[in-house]
């Protein structure tokens, strides 16, 4: 199920298994009418599109999720996962080491309410954080590095380079930013080798595990 605007609230559904958090390669307008493309749906119609919600923002920051995320969160309280995709917007606006210090702050936010809701986050860590020649390089390795130091996660970078390790740019659309229709599938498919869990059929309590942050 996917959830475009809300007014009063969130639809419950009782056997919700994962929720899917981000920025734009979550909410898929770069291919607006192929949304039923991007990994995030390919990814929930494996699981159960009544079992599952993408609620993603282009554009969303760190910061903004976390407020979103705080705001929200006991309408998805029965979720088993949340997958999550953030911090290359913050990039973008700001490359500096300040402020990706910031952003695993909120990020350390997110995860200690999802947490507080026995949710468990997985992070992705995708291109926005595989940028060649680019100043900032050090900033991005900083994220990068915290989501892989985290109990979930899922490194996608590679679904971005070419045959010899380089970010590919036939790997993106035209805006240089955002994943082809190819790229999103192969995404879809490193989620599933990475993360298999997220499409097995115990009940929540069965996944739950202490996380400390």
């Amino acid at each position: 199920m996917e959830i475009d605007e809300f007014s009063f609230g969130y639809p419950v559904i009782a056997d919700l298994k994962l929720i899917v958090l981000g920025h734009s390669y979550i909410e898929g307008n770069s291919i607006a009418d192929n949304k039923d493309q991007r990994f995030a749906y390919l990814v929930c119609k494996e699981i159960g599109l009544d079992k599952t919600l993408i609620l993603g923002q282009g554009g969303q920051t760190a910061s903004a999720l976390k407020q979103y995320v705080k705001n929200y969160a006991k309408w998805f309280s029965n979720a088993q996962y949340a997958l999550i995709s953030i911090g290359a917007t913050d990039f973008y606006l700001n490359p500096t080491k300040s402020k990706m210090e910031t952003c695993i702050l909120d990020c350390e936010d997110i995860a200690k309410t999802l947490m507080s809701y026995n949710i468990i986050p997985v992070w992705i860590v995708d291109s926005g954080f595989l940028i060649n020649n680019l100043e900032g390089k050090d900033q991005i390795k900083l994220f990068s590095d915290w989501l892989m130091q985290q109990d979930y996660y899922i490194d996608v970078r590679q679904c971005f380079r070419d045959a010899k390790g380089n970010n590919d740019p036939d790997a993106y659309l035209l805006d240089e930013k955002h994943p082809t229709i190819a790229v999103h599938h192969s995404i879809y498919e490193e989620i599933k080798n990475q993360a298999d869990y997220l499409f097995q059929t115990e009940d929540k309590a069965d996944y739950i595990k202490e996380i400390k942050y």
